[in-house]
């Protein structure tokens, strides 16, 4: 199998975070998958983005996040566009 695969678990009642989602990118060594993405909206008429893992760090008195991956732009367009077809399929 050679295509991103997708899996969305809408998530209902947690504020923001609008689902769970967990992305398998095909790579010559096989897939890859990354866990702890999540659909975020922080507004009703904002528009929801994908977040993905970040490990967060303490600097200077005030707290910091950084992406645990650094995603290709193209790629992240495809992920994106997946997530929220199936998003909306829910």
């Amino acid at each position: 199998m050679n295509e991103l695969m997708v899996d969305v678990r809408k998530i209902e009642g947690a504020g923001p975070i609008q689902a769970a989602v967990t992305v398998s990118v095909p790579t010559p060594y096989g897939m890859l998958t990354i866990h702890q993405m999540r659909v975020i909206q922080k507004t009703t008429d904002g528009e929801p983005w994908v977040a993905y893992p970040q490990v967060s760090f303490a600097k200077d008195g005030r707290t910091h996040y950084r992406d645990v991956l650094e995603v290709p732009w193209p790629m992240k367009k495809e992920i994106h566009d997946r997530v929220m077809e199936q998003l909306a399929k829910k």
